[in-house]
This record gives structure tokens, C-alpha cells and sequence, in this order.
């Protein structure tokens, strides 16, 4: 369910970005509603913290993707009277996958709930799909995100978590 050979219909460009994002849109409603599922799970204290590590960055990778789409879709947005409703939800959606990029973040100080191991599955996730995702932060949460990144830093001592945060410290810095 979480390969990521699930979204290389999405990359494919010989396809039309229309179908492209119209077959989009269902699958990030159900990567949510589906996470929702395992969350509820973990919450109710179900030994789930792998899969939840493993979904949430599934869903980093599907918020990576709607980017790249949404950068080919907005300029064939026609600028009728309904292109700043248009837009409105272009906005919406930024919000949205910064909201999946700060719950990542949030869960590397969860070490009471999320493994070493599930906190490298998600450290890997975000320092792939920060370059990409970075574009539709705000000048604000880029700034934060980079103190809280620098503080994560010392609390983690396997070589490939911290070159994963040190690559993703490099790509806020450019």
C-alpha cells in the first residue's frame, strides 16, 4: 500500500496532467483518511508506531508529488471569474502539506512512541522530499523548521540520521 511505485503514474509526463491530478485527488483523500485509521489506533495505544512511521512517510512522498503536479497544473489554470476561487484552494493545499512536513517533525521528538528505527524510515522520508516540499513553506515555518532541526540534531547519534538532517539543514539554507 505504501510503495512508492504507487506514484509513478503521477511523474509520468507523457500522460496528461489533467488525468494526472484528477487521479491525484482520491489518492491523497484516502492516504489521509487511512492514516487517520492508524493514528486513532496509536492513540488508543496500539503497538501501530511502524506503521504509522511508514505511512506518514508514505504520505511525505504523496505531498511531494502533489507538488510537482501542482507546479505543472497552475499555469493551465484558465484566469477566468473563477481563478481566484482557483487559487484559494491552491492555498489550501500549501497549508495542508506543510501541515504533513510539521507532523513528521513533531514525531522525531517522539521517541517514547516511535522507534530509532521508525524515526530513521521518517528522517529518510523528509530529507528526500524537502527539496521539493520546501518551495511551498512559508518564509516563516522554513526559519523554524530550521531551529527545530539544529536542536533534533544532537539527539540522534546513527551517521544516516544525521546526515539526513544535515541535508535537509543544506536545503532550507538554499
Amino acid at each position: 500500500m505504501t510503495s512508492l511505485d504507487n506514484l509513478k503514474l503521477f511523474r509520468d509526463s507523457t500522460l496528461p496532467i489533467e488525468s494526472r491530478f484528477a487521479n491525484y485527488i482520491p489518492l491523497i483523500n484516502g492516504a489521509n483518511s487511512i492514516f487517520k485509521l492508524y493514528l486513532a489506533s496509536l492513540n488508543a495505544g496500539k503497538s501501530v508506531h511502524r506503521e504509522v512511521a511508514e505511512y506518514m512517510s508514505f504520505l511525505l512522498y504523496v505531498a511531494a508529488v502533489d507538488v510537482d503536479l501542482m507546479e505543472e497544473y497552475i499555469p493551465k489554470i484558465a484566469k477566468d471569474d473563477r481563478y481566484a476561487a482557483r487559487m484559494e484552494g491552491v492555498k489550501k493545499m500549501h497549508s495542508g502539506l506543510t501541515t504533513i512536513f510539521v507532523g513528521a517533525e513533531i514525531s522525531l521528538s517522539e521517541r517514547a512512541i516511535y522507534s530509532d528505527e521508525d524515526l530513521s524510515i521518517l528522517l529518510r522520508a523528509m530529507a528526500s522530499t524537502l527539496p521539493t516540499m520546501k518551495a511551498w513553506f512559508s518564509d516563516d515555518y522554513r526559519h523554524e523548521l530550521r531551529h527545530k532541526l539544529q536542536s533534533d540534531r544532537s539527539k540522534f547519534t546513527r551517521q544516516e540520521d544525521i546526515q539526513n538532517i544535515d541535508k535537509m539543514l543544506e536545503a532550507l539554507a538554499s
